[in-house]
């Protein structure tokens, strides 16, 4: 019993320390507003912060997704406000290149959006309009049951994730093939039911 103790008294002091540390980091500079946030000040950026953490997805997706928020994606549309490039279009299409044109609009993801709101439409049993490209870039929803909320926030990183690593090689074929990985994946976890029940059997 005795090595035990000590084991657990060691930790307490570690996180102890770190705490400590951690406080005196944080009180001798001020907190500074994150970019997106000052950008956009009419975003409940709590709910959003929120949502992004919950997501029950892999670290890659939640990364994407992270990206998105933050509008962190180079498109040309970010590269042209900062001098980087000449224009703002597309090199796909030619029509501004914006995130939800790149994520919603351009070339297959038109049509990998549209398979995927018809998906969540039928989990919300709601028509397709009304899921907004919004939902990509800042989810400040919340849903009942906890299960159908976090399948939709699953879908989407998993959307986030595919367009943002796959951009000039998409296909239909080969996202419904990455979801279904993905899914078989997260049914394998002890807590598939409480996360999101057989709301991703509709995939």
């Amino acid at each position: 019993m005795e090595p035990r103790r000590q084991e657990e008294t060691l930790r307490h002091f570690k996180r102890r320390v770190y705490g400590t540390l951690r406080n005196m980091a944080t009180t001798s500079t001020p907190r500074r507003e994150v970019r997106i946030t000052q950008i956009q000040r009419g975003i409940e950026w709590e709910k959003v912060w929120n949502n992004l953490h919950s997501i029950p997805t892999s670290e890659g997706a939640r990364s994407a997704c992270y990206t998105v928020i933050h509008d962190l994606l180079p498109t040309n549309t970010r590269l042209h406000r900062i001098r980087l490039v000449e224009t703002e279009d597309c090199t796909l299409c030619g029509k501004k290149d914006t995130t939800v044109h790149r994520l919603t609009e351009c070339g297959e993801g038109e049509e990998i959006w549209e398979w995927t709101r018809i998906r969540l439409a039928a989990i919300h049993r709601t028509a397709r309009r009304r899921i907004p490209p919004g939902w990509i870039l800042g989810p400040i929803f919340r849903f009942c049951p906890r299960q159908r909320h976090l399948a939709t926030l699953w879908i989407l990183a998993n959307l986030v994730y595919y367009l943002v690593h796959n951009r000039r090689t998409t296909s239909l074929e080969d996202y419904i093939e990455l979801l279904r990985r993905a899914r078989w994946k997260n049914y394998q976890g002890k807590k598939r039911w409480e996360r999101v029940s057989n709301y991703l059997e509709i995939l």
